[in-house]
């Protein structure tokens, strides 16, 4: 019998997965819970406060339309702008030469007596001795050198000799017994000149200067001046950018006159070898302490006559004067003038504003001396005030030890290195200051604008109701093509997209794209690399882009036609990139405050990327038309007026990527708050806007006024008047009929005015925040200021009476804004 046995065989492979098996039925419900413990019991609401609250918002609901228009018709002309228009007019006053008779004292010396003549309107204009009838009368002479282009010699002929002469209507005569060479002699070179005029004007012009309705010259040139008239390295047009046309100094003195080169009649003050009579300006930058010191005792002197003391220059120390005593010609005191003592609203090193098609010769190697530098530089600074950045051994310590070493150690003029083929001709004049072009706005020596190369656009808008999405196409491009400035591209640049929406028709916006919502994302302002609820980035290839805009917290304002429009910006960032790029890349705990960047190693580091300006653009989107209404919103303000003083906008006092449109600092200074740094102003571009350029100061309540520096300080800034000699030049800023009238009510919509500032040891006191209407904030703005700078806290609230009197103005608060604006607007057939 045989028995069969099998061995066990390997294990074989697994088998597929069945398919899933069938959901098991849902488990039953968990036991219900034990009630939590009972909260803590709320605090009632005090009803004195739920009362304040309510009293606000009725006041609110029973404010009435302002009747400024009722009693100023008319006044943005009548009251500013004409008064302006007669200094920029022609004159009625005219001035002639007759001639001029030369008698030899024997000693050197000319008993001299010049014949002119004057007319108004054409007329012979008929006085008396020393022409009392006539504000100014003024008459020098001077000698020119044409080999050196230098002046010598200026001569004053007094006013107190002036005779008419007799039988000959107009006619005049003015005299010097000494004169220290002949003017009527064939080989002298040189030239006469003189100035009347009359009429001052109702401005507000401060300190030197003062406006005439009615102003003439006359000069007469001699010699080789005559031939081959004086030509200046400056610009009268670069005087005229910020000044105004024509520009005459201290409101009176023209550098145009006919027969002489420009400049050439400031010359007979601005003198080639005139001791500079403001060695105070060196002092204010250098050392701010020392000045503050000699300010104050200067001004003691004063207040007791003593005229010997009535001055810094007359505290300075000998060493002081000797070690700021400088040359008193048109570069040194307008260098200085505009580096220390103005707040001069462009880089300084931008030379080309006054010194266009002259860049050549400004920058010849002859030029970089000492004397050059410390006309625009302090030359040691005090850390303690800021005035060091820019000081002269500063700029030698951020390029070496060693360099500062040098150059503290030398006595040699600059330019025995700082020259072609010199040990430093990689650092001459022209390479140290960007060929005399603002590095923000000008490639290097000028050569293209940035904003000319780079051209943002917004080229698409459409808005889906059911959804409340708007979806926005934009683009950039350089003109030229790639190559066009080599160290940049279009793909470079970073866009932001603003949207303020306008509310009630008006050109007022009703949502503020810079604010906030309530966790501290911003409402309708994307930088596309961020993150908001609000945002969508449907494509991004730069330098093209489109993204989808959620406008679902507006719906009802939108359904309801309260925002009819919007006003779609786009802030263009294109970066110079200095150490590392301005943006975080690691983690700092605490977050770093404005102004720095976290960087790679944790560490909070100051932002220095320069952003170079470009325009932005902005386009006007209709919802209910959905397609653009670029026609909608006139502009009131001209940017290229803007530009005329500042260049590039925005670069001085923002970022670069926000030039070009006024539009688009509307988005930002909306009527909605109070003006954050100006005190009793609204954050309104209207109101901020007048009241810094009627120089009222920024934050008083942080200054230190117990500080000597920083109370002077704030009384230089506050006593500086607007560069036309006057703010009443409302076409400075704004385009014609747009300033005439007081603001329509019905166009622009009610503010917020900020409140006062706590400030020890003046006049005006505790003054809260009100809403008030669009004449006052605006038209307001700068009568406040003057109030604010004056101190007059009686004439101030006289003011607010007058404001609350003839409109409205009712305590800022909970809801208030709101409802005064639903309240006005309301009034209108406009409204929704």
């Amino acid at each position: 019998m045989m028995l069969l046995f099998a061995c066990e065989g390997p294990t074989g492979p697994e088998g597929k997965a069945g398919d899933p098996g069938a959901a098991g039925t849902a488990g039953a419900a968990g036991a219900k819970g034990d009630p939590g413990p009972a909260g803590a019991k709320g605090t009632d609401v005090d009803p004195a406060v739920l009362a304040a609250i309510q009293a606000k918002l009725d006041a609110a609901g029973n404010v009435d339309v302002e009747t400024c228009s009722i009693c100023h018709a008319g006044h943005g002309m009548k009251k500013h702008q004409a008064i302006y228009n007669k200094y920029i007019d022609s004159s009625d006053l005219a001035l002639f030469w007759v001639g001029a008779v030369a008698t030899d004292n024997n000693d050197g010396t000319f008993n001299t007596t010049v014949t002119f003549k004057i007319t108004r309107k054409g007329l012979p204009y008929e006085d008396i001795d020393k022409l009392p009838s006539l504000d100014q009368k003024t008459f020098y002479s001077v000698k020119y050198d044409a080999a050196t282009r230098t002046f010598d010699g200026s001569n004053s002929f007094s006013s107190s000799t002036i005779k008419p002469v007799p039988a000959q209507p107009g006619w005049y005569t003015v005299s010097d017994a000494d004169v220290p060479y002949d003017i009527t002699a064939p080989g002298f070179n040189g030239h006469f000149y003189g100035y009347i005029a009359d009429d001052k004007l109702d401005t507000e012009s401060g300190g030197h200067v003062t406006m005439y309705d009615n102003v003439a010259s006359v000069a007469k040139a001699f010699g080789t001046e005559a031939t081959t008239p004086y030509q200046s390295l400056a610009n009268v047009s670069g005087c005229e950018r910020c000044h105004g046309k024509p520009y005459m100094k201290h409101g009176y003195r023209d550098p145009i006159v006919a027969g002489l080169g420009d400049f050439a009649s400031c010359k007979v003050c601005h003198y080639d070898t005139r001791n500079g009579g403001h060695p105070d300006w060196q002092l204010l930058v250098d050392n701010p302490t020392r000045y503050a010191e000699l300010d104050k005792l200067a001004k003691a002197a004063a207040a007791i006559g003593d005229t010997s003391k009535n001055s810094i220059a007359k505290n300075m120390t000998t060493a002081e004067l000797a070690k700021y005593a400088y040359t008193a010609t048109l570069m040194n005191d307008v260098h200085m003038a505009h580096a220390m003592e103005f707040p001069y609203p462009q880089k300084m090193s931008n030379c080309a504003t006054c010194h266009d098609g002259k860049l050549t010769q400004l920058f010849d190697d002859a030029k970089f001396v000492k004397a050059t530098c410390v006309s625009c530089h302090a030359w040691k600074g005090e850390a303690k005030y800021g005035t060091d950045k820019m000081a002269m051994e500063s700029i030698w310590a951020r390029a070496g030890a060693s360099i500062l070493s040098m150059h503290q150690g030398t006595t040699a003029e600059c330019n025995t290195c700082h020259k072609d083929g010199g040990a430093a001709s990689g650092k001459r004049l022209k390479d140290l200051h960007n060929g005399g072009f603002d590095p923000k706005i000008y490639t290097k020596d000028g050569a293209k604008r940035y904003s000319e190369v780079f051209v943002a656009k917004i080229d698409a808008a459409s808005y889906d109701a059911n959804t409340n999405k708007l979806t926005v196409e934009f683009s950039a491009s350089e003109v030229g093509g790639a190559s066009a400035i080599a160290s940049h591209d279009a793909t470079d640049i970073e866009p932001t997209i603003l949207v303020g929406m306008y509310g009630y028709n008006t050109k007022d916006f009703i949502v503020n794209a810079h604010g906030s919502d309530a966790n501290g994302k911003r409402l309708l302002e994307f930088p596309l690399d961020t993150t908001n609820p609000r945002l969508k980035v449907v494509t991004s290839t730069a330098p093209n882009w489109k993204i989808e805009i959620d406008l679902t917290m507006w719906a009802t304002q939108l359904k309801d036609k309260v925002i009819r429009r919007a006003e779609i910006s786009f802030l263009p960032t294109l970066r110079q990139v200095v150490n590392d790029k301005d943006v975080d890349t690691g983690t700092c705990n605490p977050a770093c405050s404005r102004g720095q960047h976290c960087d790679a190693s944790n560490k909070c580091v100051p932002n220095d990327d320069v952003i170079l300006a470009l325009d932005a653009p902005s386009r006007t989107f209709d919802f209910g038309a959905n397609s653009f209404d670029d026609a909608f919103y006139a502009d009131i303000v001209d940017v290229k007026k803007c530009n005329n003083c500042h260049d590039a906008l925005a670069t001085s006092f923002h970022t670069g990527n926000r030039g070009g449109n006024v539009r688009v600092c509307r988005t930002c200074h909306v009527v909605l708050n109070g003006a954050s740094h100006l005190e009793l102003q609204s954050r309104s571009i209207d109101s901020y806007v007048h009241s810094i350029h009627s120089f009222q100061a920024f934050d008083p309540g942080d200054i230190d006024f117990k500080d000597p520096v920083e109370k002077l300080r704030y009384q230089h800034h506050i006593e500086h008047v607007f560069p036309n000699f006057s703010v009443k030049n409302c076409e400075a800023c704004h385009n014609p009929g747009t300033y005439v009238e007081p603001p329509d009510s019905s166009q622009s919509l009610a503010g917020i005015l900020s409140g006062s500032d706590k400030v020890a040891d003046r006049n005006i006191g505790t003054i809260k925040s009100y809403v008030t209407g669009p004449g006052a904030r605006a038209c307001g703005a700068c009568h406040r200021s003057h109030m604010i700078n004056e101190d007059k806290a009686g004439k101030l609230e006289a003011f607010y009476r007058h404001l609350k009197s003839n409109g409205y103005l009712v305590e800022d608060g909970t809801g208030v804004l709101d409802k005064v604006i639903e309240t006005i607007m309301g009034k209108f057939q406009s409204a929704p």
